[in-house]
């Protein structure tokens, strides 16, 4: 692929993003994406043979971006400074890639048959259980149920980003604040 075609797929990613995120997934036709991108609904389907394509683009470059986000800041080894930065790194990239996050909000509600890759709620809570069982083993957090609790703590997340596309002005800082006070009150060992 030359560079002027990463180019022009790049732009029709972009443009695709902003018309999920302004108009909805349903109503986010690939001409409507065209006219946002001006261009022609024939340049998208030269690029993405269909719209199902052009949203499995999408989930990647957005989870791209988030992966190397989170990935820069967890960085510390012990297990409750570990999920307290991925919590706060997660409401870090919606207040930063607000947008992205809500398209993905909204593929993910919607395009049930688009294929994830591996970016699905099922590994988040994997990863979280075994952050979780590293901590009962260290003997940092309480003994707990660490499918449950890893479920729960994704699904506290998965919330977050619910509530900010039901609310532009909410205060994503104090939410996140709340969703972790909750999380350690939640999971700590009791001194």
């Amino acid at each position: 692929m030359s560079f002027i075609e990463q180019a022009r797929r790049n732009q029709i990613v972009a443009c695709a993003i902003e018309t999920i995120a302004e108009l909805g997934y349903a109503q986010a036709s690939l001409a409507q994406i065209g006219q946002r991108a001006n261009i022609s609904k024939g340049v998208i389907t030269y690029h993405f043979a269909s719209k199902e394509e052009l949203m499995q683009a999408v989930v990647d470059d957005v989870f791209s971006r988030f992966a190397t986000f989170v990935a820069a800041r967890v960085m510390d080894d012990k297990p409750w400074e570990m999920l307290q930065t991925l919590l706060q790194a997660n409401a870090d990239f919606l207040k930063a890639h607000r947008t992205q996050l809500l398209t993905l909000f909204e593929i993910a509600h919607n395009a049930h048959d688009l294929a994830l890759h591996g970016h699905n709620r099922e590994l988040d809570v994997e990863r979280i259980t075994k952050l979780l069982t590293d901590g009962q083993q260290q003997g940092v957090f309480r003994n707990f149920d660490v499918q449950v609790m890893a479920s729960s703590i994704v699904a506290l997340r998965d919330n977050l980003i619910a509530q900010s596309a039901k609310n532009a002005n909410l205060d994503v800082d104090h939410y996140c604040q709340e969703i972790i006070t909750l999380v350690n009150q939640a999971i700590r060992r009791s001194s």
